[in-house]
């Protein structure tokens, strides 16, 4: 009895299923049939169910590093818009500018993720507060004098976390390598592994159960105590604010912590939100500053030339001499294009839409998209595209950008639409500034890495005073010999970089 009645449970499962499946056929297709939709071109799959070999493909390009290049031979083979299986359900990948103005413009309320972020940060990245520079001014600061221009580029480690930690919290990070409070203990530790152990869990999908969760989970418990230090100071502030103890100065105005500790008193929030904050800031800026270094130092006629332009620009670095120099953003906009700090992009459909382009044999049918489909560009394949950016579209040719005038969607560092990176402009002016005043200070960069641009580098060294620290290989060199107190300096300061002891800062 009891096996009949599960055997008619089961029959019954099946049954609506596969009635549900055709009613979503027939849906599907009368939906694509009256708006002139046709079907992308299909990745052809060795397993038509779930699609766990493309998963299986991009997992190993990912472990080689070699997932951007191989993608990019994926779009040269199906087209620049094609569909596929992700853990199967349907996915489409797509590098038109049509499909990406429809996505982050027209239809954006089709598309997840709801816009969360931007309300609460957009309002505290006006012109005013990154055109000062301040902070980033402070990198150039660990010691006095000369040695204060010996400049270190470490990735993702300290010093780049200097200038978006005091502009989020109101507290350089510099200051807190050493003495560390009980808050700030191994926090640059566990922020990566939490920002990579997330990364690991979102590339994964279903399968992230495969992952442990104790060392990342530890780590996000780290990451979460560092921020709550802060949001607590924060709120404190609030609280005499409104009591009308205090007012909201300037200094406080400046941070993006306090304010938007001014609009609501929720700790959660406010940690997330910070923390977010300062996972983009730290990957903007340093990204894109390694991306510049890493194709300068390998194109030394466009070295000389930049730096040529810096040495003929009078005074103090302000905004409008750095966004003067059309040759140094020549050079941010081609590392940008090349190199794109944001190389990988997906939403979701939230309702049944349609994409205008992509299906068909020549792509330029419209597309039926159905509820919960999963959508990837690749910013990266997109600044490569040759019909855009013609024949030389692999080159590092700065000089292009005196005469190319891409539209909105053909040319995506920063995505676009109502989630457009709030911190783009900031991120621009502050590597604008590194760049020129590394190259008022050095006469020469050379690399010494003859590999491609999408494997690991890591160190970059200013001959001949910086050794085995992560980064880039690359070596900024003066022809003058410094003296023997500063090269000391030098020496101290990156054996305080490894012993993580405390940096006294001078300004100037």
């Amino acid at each position: 009895m009891n096996y009949s009645y599960t055997l008619a449970l089961v029959a019954t499962g099946i049954c609506s299923y596969i009635c549900y499946f055709v009613w979503q056929t027939q849906k599907f297709r009368a939906l694509s049939h009256a708006h002139g939709c046709k079907l992308p071109p299909q990745y052809p799959h060795i397993d038509p169910i779930f699609g766990l070999d493309l998963f299986i493909r991009n997992a190993k390009a990912i472990s080689q590093n070699r997932f951007l290049p191989d993608l990019q031979e994926r779009y040269k083979k199906l087209g620049w818009t094609f569909g596929s299986l992700s853990f199967g359900s349907g996915a489409i990948a797509s590098v038109e500018p049509e499909n990406l103005r429809t996505i982050w413009v027209t239809k954006f309320e089709d598309w997840g993720v709801q816009p969360l972020r931007l309300p609460a940060l957009a309002p505290f990245f006006p012109p005013s507060k990154y055109r000062k520079l301040e902070a980033v001014r402070r990198l150039f600061s660990a010691v006095s004098g000369t040695a204060a221009k010996r400049w270190l580029y470490r990735g993702s480690t300290n010093i780049l976390y200097k200038a978006p930690t005091l502009f989020l919290f109101g507290e350089s990070l510099g200051s807190l390598s050493g003495n560390k409070p009980p808050h700030s203990e191994g926090f640059l530790e566990a922020f990566q592994e939490g920002f990579s152990g997330t990364g690991m869990r979102i590339a994964l999908g279903p399968l992230n159960f495969l992952l442990s969760k104790k060392k990342w989970l530890r780590a996000c418990a780290t990451s979460h105590r560092f921020a709550d230090h802060y949001v607590q100071k924060a709120l404190k502030y609030r609280e005499q604010f409104l009591a009308g103890k205090t007012d909201w100065g300037n200094s406080k105005a400046s941070i993006l912590l306090y304010n938007m500790a001014e609009q609501t008193g929720d700790p959660i929030y406010l940690r997330n939100q910070i923390l977010q904050a300062l996972m983009a800031a730290q990957e903007t800026t340093a990204n894109l500053l390694g991306n510049i270094f890493f194709l300068i130092s390998r194109h030394p006629a466009v070295f000389q030339k930049l730096r040529a332009q810096v040495l003929s620009t009078a005074g103090d670095l302000d905004y409008n001499k750095l966004m003067g120099m059309k040759y140094l953003q020549n050079v941010i906009n081609e590392a940008l294009r090349l190199y794109p700090v944001l190389p990988q992009l997906n939403r979701h459909a939230l309702r049944d839409t349609i994409l205008p382009v992509g299906g068909g044999p020549d792509g330029r049918s419209p597309i039926f998209v159905p509820f919960g489909t999963k959508f990837d560009t690749s910013f990266y394949v997109l600044h490569h595209l040759p019909n855009i950016w013609g024949p030389d579209v692999e080159e590092f040719r700065p000089e292009r950008w005196d005469t190319m005038k891409p539209n909105a969607w053909e040319y995506v560092p920063f995505a676009g639409g109502p989630r457009v990176c709030a911190g783009q402009q900031k991120a621009t002016i502050e590597a604008s500034y590194v760049v020129a005043r590394m190259l008022q200070e050095f006469e020469k960069v050379e690399s010494r890495d003859d590999r491609p641009w999408w494997l690991p580098r890591v160190r970059l060294r200013m001959e001949p005073y910086i050794e085995d620290l992560p980064g880039l290989h690359v070596i900024f060199s003066t022809n003058h010999n410094l003296q023997g107190g500063i090269r000391e300096s030098i020496r101290r300061i990156l054996q305080n970089f490894r012993e993580g002891k405390r940096i006294d800062h001078t300004y100037s």
